[in-house]
């Protein structure tokens, strides 16, 4: 099943351990990117551990979130409705 997922994105919440963990490491394994929420920042093994198998191989950090503050506080903020952004610094996507 390698491969199968190339090119998709896949969300996991829970993924610090259980189901949650195990679901977003066979995801990555058939390829697709994994965006994960996981409550293990503070030990490092852990966190490394869910982070090899998200996109981008960190945890996103609250100052990330500027441009889309910036947007939304700008005049072409008009074309889209942002009923929902979750601003939690990668932690709960």
């Amino acid at each position: 099943m390698s491969g199968d997922l190339e090119g998709n994105m896949a969300l996991v919440t829970g993924a610090s351990r259980g189901l949650g963990v195990h679901m977003a490491r066979r995801l990555a394994q058939a390829g697709a990117q994994v965006a994960t929420n996981a409550y293990i920042v503070e030990d490092p093994v852990a966190s490394m551990q869910v982070t090899d198998f998200t996109a981008l191989d960190r945890f996103g950090q609250p100052e990330e979130i500027a441009d889309v503050v910036y947007f939304l506080a700008s005049p072409l903020e008009r074309w889209g409705t942002a009923q929902h952004i979750e601003a939690s610094g990668g932690f709960k996507l």
